[in-house]
């Protein structure tokens, strides 16, 4: 029966009440929901909300110059482009980077097929911008962009769900390496690099470079012009100096000078004409003094903003700072403004100042309220004495900022905080008028002191706020509950990651810090807030924590010396254990505290191997985290077991070797007490670990011992040599070839050999060094029979290419398990480059079939390889319109996709069967009207040679394709042929205006009723007509087009 289609008459209903757009998108929204958990468990880092915030600042108009310049045309126009853009402090690089970004989504915003993704580094969220980080956030933002959520990212977290774990770097390369061969197009832009962690920022730069190596993949970059960071980019990179050019520091000015009281336009002391004369003369002024840096041009109008007078502001225009220390001395102006306020905005502006510079990291405009309203004593927060955020930004002259979109508040760049940090010795907050140092000086000596006694306000705060009578209650028992205190106490997160550092960096005791510490349930609240990490797995994360962990463990975890020092005093039990097992000895090896550790092994009592639920001991974790004094501490100790083993087998040796640390493993080798050859529970020795992350130092004192085995394989049967080559770590391959112990053809659990890997990612000087080996099988195949080439040419590494080719015995045209050639994988992935090296030989199948029945010329015309498209077409031997095992041609594969450009390269060969039906009976239309492709429609209706009414097995029609999935345009030109059957049914009786109607499609619908060939009551094979299906899914203007006909009815009933 039509449930509730009567109803809808008067006034259409009350059982459609959401918005038609809203409803339409019901399923998608299921769909999108699932994509973004996955999305948000890959990382929930997003720079969104700060590109909003950094274009919402940006002046119209501005960085016109840059996106005109021919290097970034150049770097636009051209695939595989590295453009490196050093500037000056206040230049304007973030703003500019984010003018590009803008740009490039501006050009490609319907473009599905290029793909764009950033980053915003920051010296202040480097606790957020680690390695895995910053390459989980290009992945994620180039898997967001498709349509659909690639099947890789899919796998990905399907494989990790059930575990609960997390993917591995590997497994993120892999994935990002996988989304972005979809694309025809990568561009990434990466802001300032040099606030990104130095080690952090090489591999991100060898990983952006090995996939631009692979991809078609463009990549800018600004920095500081720091030389480290210049000679990464030697040879790589074109150089585009970044500074703030007079035309657009000009524009700024434009609009900023409007604030000037002086200025104003209700200023009518002054004559327009008056004015712009002194508009005129303080862009020429400023212009002329702030050199290159859009910063200074700022704080300079900042300190006009005071003068009333033409007279006033005429002299201050004159002793502006200029030259090489202009911007210390602005920043000095800006603070002698701060001081000469009201004592009340005075103290206000330097509480704020030296929070933020203090702070661990980026503070919310609520955090920065709620921090600012404690007071040392107080039981529970007074949100009477929050500040406005106007009030807060407007005592700060100029130095202070809030990102709207992310709720940021912050100083108005990282100068100014290198400022305020090297001058904090002139910044004492007291309402009382004091005289403070000349904020022109520098005083290292003082200013340390001074930072020490900032340290100690942002201490008493944090302190005071988790020593509030709301967190009484201890504990909190379920997420639930966990969720509303951290929503309710916006600082609490802050206070309990933080007061620690905060009090150890203020190195004088404070007793609010020892009342704290011996008060148990605030210590749990405290503590589940420190380690309690949100998880997209589901329920109950805020439990796996540990539980009984007391005021000791929190202050050794910190490293507050003074109040570990207290609480020894009265403290019964030293070794007390957390519920996993783990002691304030243990958490302070692990966060590398010498000062903590003498103190308590100055303690008879103490166990130094006590382990924890993971059978791990305070020297195996300072040993991980390459904490040298703290090693040589405990190892003065006679009772420490140098090579205890943990849950997994693991060694302190090998955490040491994993992670680098040379001075440690010395350490432990000099022991003589450690297997230095020890497998873990995968098989795995230090070696192993040592030779996968790169480290030549650790390899030289393992192999020195004589007493590794160079050749042991873990349970994936991988070697040392194995894992080196495939990371391209080439001084430890070198090294490990040296020994002449090792099989330069070892194959690991999927039959790779050491070469397949290096010549699969790129590796070019690995690859070259194996090759000089004449025991190397230079066609080694792995156990899908894929050979070294095959993964070169798969993966776009076009000179480990041409070393391979160089090779007598390599076979050019080999095929694996599927059938599948170096030509094949090389057209699949558009690798032009490689492609052409391949044809070179004269050794190729152009026309190759795999298991599939594909050519390459099927894979290039499915991709849009518009180059090795026009490649192949130019060859006598390529069928045209060969067909795979599913019946498709490379123009059935290139119209689905709709890449106009192969669909044009296809229709211009007379062999071409326009109309060819695949084994479902679809033609090349069929599945580029079911996807919209409305430049494809257009040249398939132009061939003239279409039957544009073909049915498939399912008798569905391409306007019924159309119809279904709402393509209006699509629709448009199918109808306006004359030659289609607008009510067509298909194998269930369902015709286009049924399945139109049953999706919502509105302008579809009117197109169809516009014909007068519909019948508007047509019953499928259920008895349901097109009003049915509409009101069942509360499509209300799709309901309201029907019940206008005069033939429908109302009543309907189905079956």
């Amino acid at each position: 029966m039509l449930i509730g289609a009567r109803s809808l008459t008067d006034p259409v209903s009350q059982a459609v009440k959401t918005t038609g757009e809203a409803v339409i998108r019901i399923e998608s929204t299921i769909v999108k929901d699932k994509d973004n958990k996955i999305l948000d468990w890959l990382t929930p880092i997003s720079y969104g909300s700060q590109y909003s915030d950094l274009l919402k600042v940006r002046r119209r108009g501005t960085g016109q110059w840059f996106l005109d310049s021919a290097q970034y045309q150049t770097w636009l126009g051209t695939q595989k482009q590295t453009l490196f853009c050093p500037g000056i402090p206040g230049a304007g690089k973030t703003i500019l980077a984010s003018i590009v970004v803008e740009d490039l989504f501006s050009r490609f915003e319907n473009d599905q097929e290029v793909g764009i993704a950033y980053l915003y580094c920051n010296f202040q969220r480097q606790d957020k911008q680690n390695f895995d980080d910053l390459l989980a956030s290009l992945l994620r933002q180039l898997a967001q962009r498709r349509p659909s959520l690639p099947d890789e990212l899919t796998t990905l977290h399907d494989k990790h769900k059930d575990k609960q774990t997390r993917p591995s770097v590997d497994e993120i390369v892999a994935g990002l390496q996988s989304v972005a061969r979809i694309y025809s197009r990568i561009f990434i832009v990466v802001d300032a690099l040099d606030e990104c962690e130095k080690e952090c920022m090489s591999k991100l730069l060898s990983q952006l470079f090995g996939l631009q190596a692979s991809t078609t993949a463009n990549v800018l970059a600004t920095s500081r012009p720091i030389e480290l960071i210049r000679k990464k980019f030697e040879g790589r990179s074109e150089i585009a100096n970044i500074s703030a050019r007079d035309e657009d520091v000009e524009k700024c000015l434009d609009i900023d000078m409007k604030t000037l009281p002086l200025l104003d336009e209700e200023n009518e002391g002054l004559t327009e004409k008056r004015k712009d004369d002194l508009k005129k003369e303080i862009k020429t002024t400023l212009i002329k003094c702030v050199d290159g840096m859009f910063l200074l041009a700022r704080l300079h109008l900042a300190s006009l903003s005071d003068k009333t007078t033409e007279s006033e502001l005429c002299t201050a225009l004159k002793s502006l700072p200029r030259g090489q220390n202009a911007l210390a001395q602005a920043y000095g102006l800006n603070m002698e403004r701060i001081r000469s306020q009201q004592p009340g905005f005075r103290f206000l502006a330097e509480m704020v100042l030296i929070l933020l510079t203090c702070a661990k990291r980026q503070l919310t405009t609520l955090e920065l309220q709620e921090a600012l309203a404690v007071a040392e004593g107080d039981l529970t927060l007074d949100k009477t004495k929050r500040e406005h955020t106007s009030i807060i930004v407007s005592v700060c002259a100029g130095l202070v900022t809030v990102d709207a979109d992310s709720g940021i508040i912050r100083l108005v760049h990282e100068t100014t905080r290198e400022y305020l940090a090297s001058h904090m010795h002139c910044i004492r907050p007291q309402k009382a008028l004091t005289i403070v140092e000349d904020p022109m000086k520098v005083d290292d000596e003082k200013n340390a002191s001074a930072m020490a006694a900032a340290h100690k306000i942002f201490a008493i705060i944090c302190v005071t706020y988790l020593s509030f009578s709301d967190f009484e209650s201890g504990f909190c028992q379920t997420d639930a509950a966990f969720e509303e205190r951290l929503q309710s106490n916006q600082l609490y997160k802050y206070a309990a990651h933080n007061w620690g550092h905060h009090t150890r960096e203020a190195s004088t005791g404070c007793p609010s810090v020892i009342q704290f510490l011996n008060d148990a349930p605030k210590v749990e609240a405290s503590s589940q807030a420190l380690m309690a990490v949100k998880s997209s797995w589901g329920s109950n994360w805020s439990q796996i924590v540990p539980r009984r962990v007391t005021g000791l463990h929190l202050a050794s975890y910190f490293g507050v010396q003074q109040a570990v020092s207290k609480l020894l005093q009265d403290w019964q039990n030293i070794d007390q254990e957390d519920d996993v097992r783990r002691t304030p000895l243990s958490y302070a090896a692990e966060n590398g505290y010498e000062a903590i550790i003498k103190l308590l092994l100055a303690i008879d009592k103490v166990d130094i191997d006590a382990k924890d639920s993971w059978d791990r001991t305070p020297l195996s974790y300072a040993a991980e985290n390459g904490h040298e004094a703290v090693v040589k501490l405990l190892l003065a100790m006679d009772k420490v077991d140098v090579d205890a083993k943990d849950n997994w087998d693991r060694t302190l040796l090998s955490y040491a070797a994993e992670n680098g640390h040379e001075a440690v493993v010395k350490l432990l080798l000099a022991t003589d007490k450690v297997d230095v050859d020890a497998e873990d529970n995968w098989d795995r020795t230090p070696l192993s670990y040592a030779a996968e992350n790169g480290h030549e130092a650790i390899i030289k004192l393992l192999l020195a011992t004589d007493k590794v085995d160079v050749y042991a394989k873990d349970d994936k049967s991988r070697t040392s040599l194995l894992y080196a080559t495939k990371n391209g770590h080439e001084a430890v391959v070198k090294l490990l070839l040296a020994t002449d112990k090792v099989n330069v053809n070892t194959r690991g659990n999927w039959d790779r050999t050491p070469l397949s890997y290096a010549a699969g990612n790129g590796h070019e000087t690995i690859v070259k060094l194996l090759l000089a080996i004449d025991k190397v099988d230079v066609d080694g195949r792995a156990n899908w029979d894929r050979t070294p080439l095959s993964y070169a040419a798969g993966n776009g590494r076009e000179a480990v290419v041409k070393l391979l080719l160089a090779m007598d015995k390599v076979d050019v045209d080999v095929k694996d398990n599927q059938g599948r050639t170096s030509l094949s994988y090389a057209a699949e992935n558009g690798h032009e480059a490689v492609f052409k090296l391949l044809l070179a030989t004269d050794k190729v199948d152009v026309d190759t079939k795999d298991d599939g029945n594909r050519t390459p010329l099927s894979y290039a015309a499915e991709n849009g390889w518009e180059a090795i498209v026009k490649l192949l077409l130019a060859m006598d031997k390529v069928d045209v319109d060969a067909k795979d095992r599913q019946g498709r041609t490379p123009l059935s594969h290139a119209a689905e996709n709709g890449h106009e450009a192969a669909v044009k390269l296809l229709l211009a060969m007379d062999k071409v069967d326009v109309d060819a039906e695949d084994n479902w009976d679809r033609t090349p239309l069929s599945y580029a009207a079911e996807n919209g492709h409305e430049a494809i429609i257009k040249l398939l209706l132009a061939t003239d040679k279409v039957d544009v009414d073909a049915k498939d097995d399912k008798s569905r029609t391409s306007l019924l394709y159309a119809t279904k999935n709402g393509h209006e345009a699509v629709v448009k030109l199918l109808l306006a042929t004359d030659k289609v059957d607008v009510d067509a049914e298909d194998n269930w009786d369902r015709t286009p205006l049924s399945y139109a109607a049953e999706n919502g499609h509105e302008a579809v619908v009117k197109l169809l009723l516009a014909t007068d060939k519909v019948d508007v009551d047509t019953k499928d094979d259920e008895n349901r007509t097109p009003l049915s299906h509409a009101a069942e899914n509360d499509h209300e203007a799709v309901v309201k087009l029907l019940l206008a006909m005069d033939k429908v009815d109302v009543d309907a009933k189905d079956t």
